[in-house]
């Protein structure tokens, strides 16, 4: 599952994010999981905030959340959303 995970990674996140979703449901702890798995959020976020759709990307961020991470905690994240 990890391996196809990361099959995705970079070129479909939504699909990166549906399987590691599955991943962490099973094994929370194997390897990197939980860290991918809050970055594909971000990058997919990152994608509509690049097209200026921010409402999808609120949502998208927003699901990060779930699993305690913070978006916008970077400096150039935070700057970019900003100049938007």
């Amino acid at each position: 599952m990890y391996i196809t995970a990361s099959g995705y990674w970079g070129v479909n996140w939504q699909k990166a994010i549906d399987r590691f979703t599955e991943l962490y449901a099973i094994a929370p702890g194997y390897r990197d999981t939980g860290r991918r798995l809050i970055e594909a959020y971000v990058n997919y976020g990152d994608q509509y905030v690049k097209q200026q759709d921010y409402c999808p990307a609120e949502q998208i961020y927003n699901s990060a959340l779930k699993f305690g991470a913070n978006p916008i905690s970077k400096p150039s994240r935070r700057m970019r959303i900003k100049s938007v």
